[in-house]
């Protein structure tokens, strides 16, 4: 009899149970159509926690499952009722879990603040920052040539005078290991 008295509390208790039966807000339908998002909960606290209290309550059941009677024997719950405590207080949990993570997800929804993936760039963007990363990178190179050159200068014999041709040899018209292509 007192066990049947515990089981009939908890089934009765069920359908309330949960952390987010009693800490998540839903949003007030103030029309139809319209909600009041102000006051609604938006974080996933509460429904995590029953995702983990109802994993614990599903390995707690599988437990007692697997156990003999045997070793139940002395206890304040048999296996059967044990079994049920846990099958109960597990399905408490995911429904209230399920509640809410759909009740904060459509607050969210409501509010704008919705998660969203960050987009990918287009292929017109990616050439444009592939062409100013590499214009960038050549404005970089002039620049340590020029100083280099500079510095060159102020160390070379002559006072730093630049030769006739710039500084700049001119390249033979043909390579020294080519030989001219005469067409054969």
């Amino acid at each position: 009899m007192r066990k049947g008295a515990v089981l009939l509390v908890l089934a009765a208790l069920t359908p309330v149970g949960g952390c987010s039966a009693f800490f998540v807000r839903a949003p007030i339908k103030v029309a139809e159509g319209r909600y009041d998002a102000r006051r609604c909960t938006t974080n996933q606290l509460a429904p995590v926690a029953d995702v983990m209290i109802g994993a614990l309550q599903v390995i707690r059941t599988v437990l007692a499952l697997q156990a003999s009677d045997a070793s139940y024997k002395g206890a304040s719950l048999d296996r059967g009722a044990d079994v049920a405590i846990g099958g109960l207080l597990a399905a408490t949990f995911t429904g209230s879990a399920i509640y809410g993570f759909a009740t904060t997800a459509e607050c969210r929804e409501l509010r704008g603040n919705v998660p969203t993936a960050t987009p990918r760039p287009t292929k017109r963007e990616l050439n444009y920052q592939r062409r100013a990363d590499e214009a960038a990178e050549e404005a970089a190179v002039q620049t340590q040539l020029r100083a280099k050159a500079n510095a060159a200068a102020q160390t070379a014999p002559d006072g730093g005078a630049m030769p006739a041709d710039g500084g700049v040899e001119a390249a033979p018209a043909i390579a020294p290991n080519q030989q001219k292509d005469d067409g054969r």
